[in-house]
């Protein structure tokens, strides 16, 4: 196979997301009802598929750096099946209850393919991604998200870390510290700095989607009335609850004492293939937040890395009953602390 063969075979799974969004825009428009069995069935079979198959490989840089061709269509298709949901709740043929359904099935299903590609469009700095990542994140009501996002990856692992889960704490106890706890550690700095005679530009990003967001939803009220208005914000909801149960699942209980140590796991990872190749790697991401540095030349990592029990997507309904998680996950999290010195939410524990 030709060089240019091989990197198409090699990426071509990145575009799943993209294909899966087509599908569901175009099942908007034809069908409009009756779709939430399918994407009832769809979701069972994906998971049964998840927890069956075993990855392709299992090593510290998979699934990593997908190319941009294949992110950038990603929150295109996501904006046009929010706009093929507007239009059909919208009608007046389709009830409450039609539209209720129509905005968790855009809500789960749009989410869980965009938030992937809007992650990892947050870590480029091109005008395009800044573009694309900026307008997603008013749209499902996050403006803070880039920031929170830069925070986080500067804290992972810390107990200044918002989206770092404390052992023993609850995902709506965590929701509301890391959500509303990010926006106002994210936010200060950018109000700060515009009292000063000389800012960046940056600066005035944060403020600017802030601004946005109701306009946006004044907008969306103005071209369809308030069945647009409650479709965008139940989408909304259920994108930053989709977000901040990945990094609750992701994060949870991996607060040390010691960051620098190379050898404490920033994540808890799951190689399964199909979450992978449906969430453009973001279930392998322990990697995702190491350094080059760390990873090359350091096979030592790979039996260092620590794993979900099982498929990432499975675990995102678990803490949402707080009491099954922690009965799965905090002897996990016992073990992890029996390597070193960890930090619970307000002590330090060295077992």
């Amino acid at each position: 196979m030709s060089p240019a063969g091989k990197a198409v075979s090699a990426y071509a799974w990145h575009f799943v997301p993209a294909v899966a969004l087509v599908g569901l825009v175009c099942e908007l428009f034809y069908v409009k009802t009756g779709f939430g069995k399918y994407v009832s069935l769809a979701w069972g079979f994906l998971i049964a598929l998840d927890i069956i198959l075993k990855p392709l490989e299992n090593h510290l840089r998979t699934w990593t750096n997908p190319p941009s061709l294949a992110l950038l269509p990603i929150i295109p298709l996501y904006l046009l099946s929010l706009a093929a949901g507007i239009a059909t709740v919208t009608e007046p043929a389709i009830g409450v209850h039609e539209a209720h359904s129509m905005a968790i099935i855009v809500g789960f299903g749009g989410a869980l393919f965009m938030v992937p590609g809007l992650h990892l469009l947050a870590h480029r700095r091109d005008v395009t991604s800044i573009l694309l990542t900026d307008v997603a994140s008013v749209l499902i009501s996050y403006p803070h998200f880039t920031e929170s996002h830069e925070n986080h990856h500067r804290e992972v692992g810390t107990p200044k870390d918002n989206a770092t889960a404390r052992v023993g704490e609850s995902f709506y106890k965590y929701f509301e510290r890391s959500f509303f706890g990010g926006l106002a550690k994210a936010a200060t700095p950018s109000f700060l700095s515009l009292t000063s005679p000389v800012y960046a530009l940056e600066s005035m990003r944060l403020p600017i989607k802030l601004l946005l967001v109701p306009v946006a939803y004044g907008f969306i009220a103005f071209i369809g009335g308030s069945p647009a208005v409650i479709f965008l914000a139940l989408t909304s909801i259920i994108a930053i609850v989709v977000i901040e149960l990945t990094n609750f699942v992701q994060h949870y209980g991996l607060i040390s004492n010691d960051r620098e140590n190379a050898m404490h796991p920033r994540a808890w990872d799951s190689p399964s293939l199909v979450s992978n190749v449906l969430l453009l790697g973001l279930p392998s991401h322990d990697a995702h937040h190491r350094e080059p540095s760390e990873l090359d030349g350091h096979e030592q990592l790979k039996g260092e890395r620590r794993f979900l029990p099982t498929s990432i997507l499975l675990m995102y309904a678990l803490p949402l009953f707080p009491p099954v998680w922690q009965y799965v996950m905090d002897p996990r999290v016992a073990e992890v602390m029996k390597s070193g010195n960890y930090q619970d939410d307000n002590s330090t524990v060295t077992l």
